[in-house]
């Protein structure tokens, strides 16, 4: 199951209040994601999938997809420093989870929200060469 992927773009840049280090929107040096996360809920928004929590993290944003799976389905964006390169990730990462004893088959969820993501990337023409990288 591929959950992390990989593109070149231009067109998610960093906010000013992305390098400014006295912002609340300031992660680390070189890191930002606003752009990208922000097009990714409007993009996500418009396929009728809802994100139900968002927040920043020190390597990007973490994002939780409203759904009735009962478990955490996740979204992880950021650049990737020093290049217009940007990437994503899925959670969970395994096509099984275990929760209560029980063994819980994700792999359908995880790979609708990817293909959704995918679909969206690929449609809005601001990624090019978009690549897994597992």
């Amino acid at each position: 199951m591929q959950t992390e992927y990989m593109f070149d773009s231009t067109s998610f840049v960093p906010r000013p209040s992305e390098l400014d280090e006295t912002s609340d929107d300031y992660i680390n040096p070189g890191v930002f994601a606003l752009d990208f996360a922000d097009f990714l809920v409007e993009g996500l928004k418009a396929e009728g999938v809802k994100i139900k929590f968002r927040c920043q993290e020190d390597w990007g944003h973490w994002m939780e997809v409203d759904h009735d799976g009962g478990f955490t389905l996740a979204i992880g964006c950021s650049n990737i420093e020093g290049e217009m390169a940007h990437r994503f990730s899925l959670e969970p990462r395994k096509p099984y989870i275990r929760k209560f004893f029980k063994k819980l088959h994700v792999e359908p969820q995880v790979e609708q929200l990817k293909e959704t993501i995918l679909l969206i990337l690929r449609n809005s023409g601001k990624a090019e060469n978009i690549r897994s990288l597992a």
